[in-house]
């Protein structure tokens, strides 16, 4: 027996699922933008090159080593949160990410300090990934403010 006039609930109406969408589009592209712009700021500031895309840019094979070991405890880390959590996941999913994310940049910054040719690419690692997370959960509230809510007062 349904109660809504159209059959579904008005979540599921195109008005909203139109919105739904917009707000996508918007959060998508905006982070992609905003976050290409800042990381061309700080290349040239810092004098940093370019890395290539979807390539790991290891510096030497320790580090290669270290990287995959904490890829490997942050699949674990998944895992377990989605078979302890499966109700809350979405929370736990954002906070491994943050915390592994942020492992392996510092592991990344460290490597790069000390081995690096450029002594300034350990500067843009470390202040590249805290500016990426400031600019997607900004984005994420403003094209989202409920859900983001309701994920931070959980």
């Amino acid at each position: 027996m349904n109660t809504y006039p159209s059959g579904l609930p008005p979540e599921y109406t195109t008005q909203h699922t139109s919105e739904f969408w917009w707000s996508m589009a918007f959060f998508l592209i905006g982070s992609a933008v905003v976050i290409f712009l800042l990381n061309m700021l700080l290349r040239k500031m810092l004098g940093v090159e370019r890395r290539k895309k979807f390539s790991n840019n290891y510096v030497n094979e320790k580090h290669q080593r270290i990287d995959w070991t904490i890829r490997m405890v942050a699949v674990f880390a998944i895992v377990v949160a989605a078979i302890f959590a499966f109700y809350s996941i979405q929370i736990y999913m954002f906070f491994i990410f943050i915390i592994f994310g942020a492992i392996q940049e510092t592991v990344r910054a460290v490597m790069e300090k000390k081995h690096a040719k450029n002594p300034n690419d350990y500067l843009f690692t470390l202040i590249q990934f805290p500016l990426a997370i400031l600019v997607i959960i900004t984005l994420a509230y403003a094209a989202f403010p409920d859900v983001v809510g309701e994920l931070l007062s959980a």
